[in-house]
């Protein structure tokens, strides 16, 4: 279930306010607001190409519903993604500020994961524009990673379908500390390295067709 509290539309800029998606017993995802910087006749475009995305004060839900944390909420939701198709996207940068993390184990208990004050992605889709519904998933799986890559949750996506390699090849990543810059390309790194063995797999599976 999606919901969201307010909608503006400017000249070059959509805003919206109090964006939620929850499952069917908590939020998986909520964000006070969320900015889109990007030209309106983009919009009439092929494949359109977004300035800026940020967003405000996001929090990430995390349900485990094992010990191991590797069934959970999160490899559900991407795993039941649809393919997508229509209009494709390019995002120059994503910049997300103050994320914090909302994880409960499956005995019920908190686990507590500090909240990361600053990250930008750069380039989502450069290098081969992205569905809507893969530019939601890389967006995702990369918020997900640095929690695992921080040595939070480590199995948290093993049963998480893995996006091709050349949808994760353009992906770069800042933090405004060296640790933390460091673990985040760590993460991006696993990822792309998790989507490559998988996309050999399939092209094992079907002869490379």
């Amino acid at each position: 279930k999606v919901s969201l509290e307010d909608v503006r539309l400017g000249w070059g800029r959509l805003t919206l306010e109090g964006l939620q998606i929850e499952t069917s017993s908590s939020s998986a995802f909520k964000s006070d607001e969320i900015t889109v910087e990007m030209s309106l006749f983009a919009l009439f475009k092929k494949i359109i190409y977004v300035d800026k995305i940020k967003l405000q004060n996001p929090t990430l839900g995390i349900e485990l519903y094992n010990s191991s944390g590797s069934e959970n909420n999160w490899a559900r939701l991407l795993n039941g993604f649809p393919s997508g198709n229509g209009k494709k996207f390019v995002i120059r940068k994503l910049v997300i500020l103050n994320l914090r993390f909302d994880v409960t184990r499956s005995n019920g208990k908190p686990v507590s994961i500090p909240p990361l004050p600053y990250l930008e992605l750069h380039n989502l889709g450069e290098k081969g524009a992205l569905t809507l519904s893969q530019l939601g998933q890389v967006i995702f799986q990369a918020l997900l990673q640095t929690v695992v890559s921080q040595g939070h949750l480590g199995a948290l996506l093993d049963n998480v379908r893995h996006l091709p390699q050349d949808v994760l090849e353009s992906v770069r990543s800042t933090l405004p500390i060296e640790e933390g810059r460091g673990v985040m390309q760590e993460g991006l790194e696993t990822l792309r390295r998790k989507s490559h063995e998988a996309s050999e797999f399939l092209q094992d599976l079907f002869s490379g067709k």
